[in-house]
């Protein structure tokens, strides 16, 4: 390679001329812009966005289903008008993994426990029980429980009230 200006000859990393000092223009000196970083980011960045998406996600999937065990482990009660008008009640005790169903009546000698259902939480709104999930909804101050379709009986729905 030779200069331009005074026909002097270059080495091929020349950035100027060293007899005349003229800068040498050329494709082979200029500096190339490297774009496979932005290439890299265009891909890096939506793959971050999408794992901090589904990192949110989880979490807050997991926070729910704690919530709703919190929420569910009381003794839920309803009351009931037997044949002959008798008042009784129905109660659903919840624990970490099982569900009693209790019958309560004015009598204590008639107190039975109905069924035990082993059930666990499978998300924010739902339970399951024998392979059957059941969504769960509450009231603003969680003292009205929703269970649908009802658990104990053949009903849409059930409704079963905590009182404190």
């Amino acid at each position: 390679m030779y200069c331009n200006k005074c026909g002097n000859e270059l080495d091929k990393n020349s950035t100027f001329c060293g007899k005349c000092g003229k800068p040498i223009k050329g494709e082979k000196n200029r500096k190339k812009i490297d774009l496979s970083f932005l290439r890299r980011k265009i891909v890096i960045i939506p793959c971050i966005v999408v794992i901090g998406l589904i990192f949110v996600y989880m979490i807050s999937f997991y926070i729910g289903k704690n919530n709703l065990a919190n929420n569910i482990i009381k003794d839920w009660s309803r009351f009931e008008t037997g044949d002959s008008d008798s008042l009784y009640k129905l109660e659903l005790d919840f624990s970490q993994d099982e569900i009693d169903y209790n019958f309560i009546s004015s009598y204590s000698f008639l107190n039975t426990t109905l069924a035990t259902f082993e059930y666990k939480v499978v998300s924010p709104s739902e339970i399951e029980v024998n392979n059957a999930k059941y969504k769960i909804e509450f009231d603003d101050d969680k003292t009205m429980m929703t269970i649908t379709p009802a658990l104990t009986s053949t009903d849409s729905s059930e409704y079963w009230f905590y009182y404190d």
